[in-house]
């Protein structure tokens, strides 16, 4: 089908919900989305800074693409727009950015919300390598974990399975009509 690239499990994951949802919301083949993939700077910028840094070095990765394109064409497109947009955060690109950043008179202006993951763009966040389980406060490991609210339409967490099975569960906000279609499009590939 002329793909040779091998993507990662996160970059299938989120091509196809990426398609799904533009299929559950009915979006035009002329509509222009967007998905919002949080990027951990940490090891892009050099020289890179440590591990443990808990100061905020989270930016946005913002692929693009047409939802006629996404529904149309195979899900190894979506992913390669995922893939090439991840790519391109390197140090010269972070840097860039923070010089954007420091340029902005209010940076209040550029937060994120309700506005940025609704229809028709949509975020999607990975849990999926986070030691989530591992967190003992005297009880034995957690049964199960996931964030207790997901406050902006459109916007998702993939999870890791309690059960290290390497299974992966997915958190997401989304109107009950778009919900019910959305895991219809997922489960039927």
């Amino acid at each position: 089908d002329g793909n040779t690239i091998n993507y990662s499990t996160y970059e299938m994951l989120a091509a196809h919900m990426w398609r799904c949802l533009c299929k559950a919301r009915g979006l035009p083949e002329d509509q222009e989305t967007r998905l919002y993939i949080p990027t951990d700077g940490r090891s892009r910028l050099q020289p890179p800074l440590p591990p443990g840094y808990l100061g905020n070095v989270i930016f946005s990765t913002i692929p693009k693409a047409l939802a006629g394109d996404l529904v149309s064409k195979p899900t190894w497109y979506a992913a390669n727009q995922i893939h090439n947009a991840i790519a391109r955060m390197d140090n010269e690109y972070l840097r860039s950015a923070l010089d954007y950043l420091q340029l902005q008179p209010d940076l209040n202006a550029l937060v994120r919300g309700a506005h940025t993951f609704g229809c028709p763009n949509v975020g999607i966040n990975s849990w999926a390598k986070f030691p989530i389980y591992d967190a003992d406060f005297g009880w034995g490991r957690p049964i199960f974990m996931r964030p207790g609210w997901i406050l902006n339409e459109g916007l998702s967490i993939i999870i890791p399975s309690s059960t290290n099975d390497g299974g992966l569960y997915l958190a997401m906000a989304l109107p009950p009509h778009h919900m019910k279609l959305f895991q219809e499009f997922l489960y039927d590939i």
